[in-house]
Formats: structure tokens, C-alpha cells, sequence
């Protein structure tokens, strides 16, 4: 995405950002400032941000089994708590969405030849509209 195409996003949300960077698996992504940031993981891969019904977990790991393995666990974990409603699978990252309950989720996992990067946003489906300006963001601020 262009940077104007992300200033674009970021000017049709409402929500004030703050960046997360991990310097374990030396990656970054946007979060709303308004959320409450979790602890760091016990072995520094990531963290939880929640608020306002929204959690945003954020995390990174080796990519011993490679992507499209690293695809179908994460197809198949989200398939057991909900419904996949859509997902895409390319060299460089992959996207999941769907509903578990009355909530939706999105996922996206950056793979980086020795390292992945996931982002997951889940929200109420009630939400969706106010929501979407920021899921937007977040996902596309995903770096690796």
C-alpha cells in the first residue's frame, strides 16, 4: 500500500494510532492508542491490546514448517472456534476472516524467509461498520 493510501485510511478513522514494534522478530504494526496494551509475552513475541470490544493480538514466530503450513494450522485453529468466511493465501502473507459467535475476526500473517509476523483483530459483528476504518488500518500496517 501506497503512503498515501494508508494516510487515506488513517484520516477515515477516527482512532489515534500508537506503533507496537517487536524487536525479537523485528517487526511492527499500528494499533489504536486508545487500547489497553497487554504485558509482553513471557518469551517477548508479542502482546494483547484490548478495548471497547476490540482485541488485537499481536505476535511472531519462527517459520520452521513454512507458510503454506503455517496457513493451513492457522485456517484450521480459526475453523474450530468459528466460521472462515474468506481466506488468501500468496508467497509473502496470507489473510483469514470470519465469524466465531457474534464475533468477527480477521488474521493476518506476514512470512519472511526465517520469520513470521501475525496480526488478529476480533470484535462484535454488531460493530463491523464502525470497526472497519481501523481493521483496515491495522492490517495493512502490518511490517515484517
Amino acid at each position: 500500500m501506497t503512503s498515501y493510501a494508508m494516510l487515506a485510511v488513517l484520516l477515515l478513522s477516527p482512532v489515534r494510532m500508537q506503533t507496537y514494534v517487536n524487536a525479537r522478530f523485528g517487526y511492527s504494526v499500528d494499533v489504536p492508542a486508545n487500547l489497553t496494551a497487554g504485558p509482553e509475552s513471557e518469551n517477548a513475541d508479542g502482546r494483547v491490546y484490548s478495548g471497547r470490544g476490540l482485541t488485537v493480538t499481536i505476535y511472531g514466530s519462527y517459520g520452521v514448517l513454512g507458510a503454506k503450513e503455517e496457513y493451513k494450522m492457522s485456517c484450521e485453529r480459526w475453523a474450530k472456534t468459528g466460521k472462515i468466511a474468506h481466506k488468501e493465501f500468496h508467497p509473502t502473507y496470507f489473510l483469514i476472516s470470519g465469524a466465531s459467535g457474534k464475533r468477527l475476526f480477521s488474521q493476518k500473517t506476514l512470512t519472511g524467509k526465517d520469520v513470521f509476523a501475525t496480526v488478529s483483530v476480533e470484535y462484535p459483528a454488531s460493530q463491523s461498520k464502525s470497526f472497519a476504518p481501523t481493521l483496515t488500518y491495522i492490517l495493512k500496517s502490518l511490517k515484517l
